[in-house]
């Protein structure tokens, strides 16, 4: 059974979170800050259990109360997720913002007492997918947040409803070391393997833990590297067609097409090490082949550019552009083979 503070990295905001619990100074809203599979959603629900345990304030989380179990199982009735719903009008995709009635729902709930619990606890991720209209409506409950309530708002990036920013306690949670990851996932694979996930994460905690835990999930990676490679030798229809694939997939689901992109952001800035000349700080050795015939094709300028236009392009689609028409453009500006 997992006890205390099992969070990998983030040392500095787990000893803020802790002092704060000691001294009865927790704040009613939180803001985490941090990239994809950072730990973002680990971090608050061992706050959960930290408010919620039947230990000592030395001790908590136990890890073995019947809190701590059921929260970490995700069946607390007092610690809440509101995510995007999925789309009863559209079978297998997700909606694409967290929209007012949950927020609604939330004030419901926060109104009343905790059912089983010292806290309810209310966890809102993406929190830049809320509509305007929930965040104003959450907005609500921030200005007069009751006392048996936490609202912990996890984002990727930050939040553009400032009103909304100023009534939460900002805490960032950067990439976690390399080194860190490395010990976390000892004795649980051959330490080849660990050592490579580890530098392959690039901080990514989530991710390392499940591509040590599937033994399938590097070949998957590879494979996505390989076909996000081999656009730079394709023909411009066969570009169109796969960002017409990726935009179908993303009206279904977001989060992989987006992680794909970082994905190839990643290789991107691999190509534009290249290209500098810096080849001992590339991440994918096992494609350096193929990375060096992409900087092969391009400039330092142009490797940048298409840097760039990979970071735009996510903005984009987490913006509710279009999908077909920013992925097109993006197959636009790919430096290719001619």
């Amino acid at each position: 059974m997992t006890m205390g503070w099992w969070i990998v990295g983030h040392e500095r905001v787990v000893a803020q979170l802790r002092r704060g619990l000691a001294e009865r100074t927790l704040a009613h809203a939180y803001l985490f800050v941090g990239p994809p599979n950072v730990g973002k959603t680990s971090l608050v629900l061992n706050l959960a259990q930290a408010l919620n345990c039947d230990g000592t304030v030395e001790t908590r989380p136990c890890g073995t109360c019947e809190h701590c179990r059921r929260i970490l199982a995700g069946t607390h009735p007092d610690v809440a997720l509101i995510s995007p719903l999925p789309d009863e009008k559209s079978r297998g995709r997700t909606k694409t913002e967290i929209g007012i009635d949950q927020m609604r729902d939330l004030q419901a709930q926060a109104a009343r007492f905790p059912a089983f619990g010292a806290w309810r606890v209310f966890v809102v991720s993406p929190a830049e997918r809320m509509s305007d209209e929930a965040a104003n409506s959450l907005l609500k409950t921030l200005e007069e947040p009751p006392g048996h309530v936490l609202i912990a708002l996890l984002a990727a990036e930050e939040l553009r409803w400032p009103t909304v920013v100023s009534r939460c306690q900002r805490l960032e949670l950067r990439p976690v070391a390399a080194r860190d990851i490395e010990a976390r996932l000892a004795g649980e694979a051959n330490p080849e393997r660990t050592r490579e996930i580890a530098r392959l994460a690039r901080g990514s905690i989530g991710w390392a833990i499940d591509a040590c835990a599937r033994e399938e999930a590097l070949s998957e990676r590879d494979g996505r590297v390989e076909g996000l490679l081999a656009l730079g030798r394709a023909s411009l229809q066969e570009r169109f067609s796969f960002a017409a694939r990726l935009a179908d997939q993303f009206r279904r689901q977001r989060e992989p097409v987006l992680h794909l992109l970082a994905l190839w952001r990643e290789l991107w800035r691999d190509v534009l090490l290249l290209v500098a000349g810096r080849d001992e700080d590339v991440i994918n050795h096992k494609h350096i082949e193929e990375l060096r015939r992409a900087a092969d094709r391009c400039s330092l300028a142009q490797a940048g550019d298409f840097l760039h236009r990979l970071r735009e392009a996510a903005g984009q689609l987490s913006a509710n552009a279009s999908p077909q028409l920013a992925l097109e453009v993006l197959m636009l500006r790919l430096p290719a083979s001619r």
